[in-house]
């Protein structure tokens, strides 16, 4: 009987061996493995205040940077949104088109011809192409720079989790490859995409959780998108663009956006005159969001105003 115990425990004793060694070699080739393959960096995560809940927030004048802030970069590069981010501004107005390929850029003509070092059109190229071209610089003589095209995944990746927000204008109109490439990256509450028409906004609509900034020309289209849940921000051209209609977005939890690019008031800001009657009349109006080229100006200008 003792012999018999003395053999089973010197079983035991083998078997615990044997797998101390097997755990060993499997320890060290999950380091190594580990070491060879490192971890993908995670992805920022986002706890931004959605946008259809900023009105709660939003106690002065937001500014969105025309084509992501392109005073010093080239438009709608990385840099230019790497400058946006300095200098603090609260949107990024941006624009995508889409390549042959299905890759969603960052780009406002339908030619790569005036902003890079190439010639044709988006739509017939590839991104591994298109990724070889290198952006100019049109605000400083159209200096060709190192930056390249972005894409908007890219783009949206960089502002995930900051206090900042993406409007995008889908200049083609492929809006289901843009609503793709911002759900994929879980930012559905930090983008809002443009609607020029009703067609446009009709089309956007299909697509559950995406938040749509419909452009107000006239009375009827004011008072249909106010009721919409999916409009956080509304866009009000011409005649729309008056103190009832921004007080009763207000009313309605609702942004107001009003465009001042390559307008008087726009010109004001660079013009260095100390009489600005436009802007101060626009400002009167009090919308939520003035969209402009020359951010780093009216920056100063509104909190000169006690807008910021």
């Amino acid at each position: 009987m003792n012999s018999f115990l003395i053999h089973i425990r010197k079983g035991w004793s083998t078997a615990f061996s044997i797998l101390a060694v097997i755990i060993l070699i499997y320890s060290c080739n999950a380091c190594s493995s580990s070491d060879d393959n490192p971890s993908p960096e995670p992805e920022p995560t986002n706890n931004v205040t959605p946008i259809n809940e900023l009105y709660k927030d939003l106690n002065f004048t937001a500014i969105a940077a025309h084509r992501c802030y392109f005073r010093k970069s080239p438009e709608n590069s990385m840099a230019a949104i790497n400058d946006a981010l300095d200098l603090g501004v609260e949107f990024l107005e941006t624009d995508t088109q889409t390549t042959a390929d299905g890759v969603v850029i960052l780009f406002h003509d339908t030619t790569v011809d005036r902003m890079t070092n190439g010639s044709g059109l988006i739509a017939n190229m590839n991104f591994g192409n298109l990724s070889n071209l290198k952006l100019k610089n049109n605000r400083n003589g159209g200096v060709l720079t190192e930056e390249t095209i972005p894409t908007l995944e890219q783009a949206l990746l960089k502002i995930k989790g900051k206090d900042i927000y993406m409007h995008i204008e889908v200049k083609d109109k492929n809006f289901s490859e843009v609503v793709k490439v911002i759900k994929k990256v879980s930012m559905e509450g930090q983008v809002v995409v443009f609607a020029d028409t009703r067609d446009d906004y009709d089309t956007l609509d299909t697509f559950v959780g995406i938040f749509i900034d419909p452009v107000c020309r006239n009375t009827d289209q004011f008072n249909f998108y106010l009721n919409r849940t999916n409009t956080p921000l509304l866009n009000l051209a011409g005649t729309q663009f008056n103190a009832n209609n921004t007080q009763s977005a207000k009313d309605n939890n609702k942004l107001t956006w009003r465009g001042i690019t390559n307008k008087d008031e726009d010109i004001e800001l660079i013009s260095g005159a100390t009489s600005t009657p436009k802007l101060n009349a626009l400002i009167a109006i009090d919308p939520t969001i003035i969209h402009t080229d020359y951010a780093d100006l009216l920056i100063p200008y509104l909190k000169s105003k006690g807008k910021r």
